[in-house]
């Protein structure tokens, strides 16, 4: 007689739909996020390295 203490199947895929919602999540703040600043960069007329660059402290 064998016993199953673990079904791993339900715990893979728990973590596999909470890794896709956090990506979903991300990708959405991220769009949201150059979308709310889009103004602005085009009206001074910058790329969007130059723009967010000072983010990431390359200048």
């Amino acid at each position: 007689m064998s016993f199953e203490l673990i079904n791993l199947n339900v715990f893979v895929f728990a973590v596999v739909a909470v890794a896709a919602v956090a990506l979903l999540l991300t990708i959405g703040a991220g769009a949201e996020f150059l979308a709310s600043n889009r103004k602005v960069r085009v009206a001074r007329q910058e790329t969007i390295p130059a723009y967010y660059g000072h983010l990431l402290g390359a200048r």
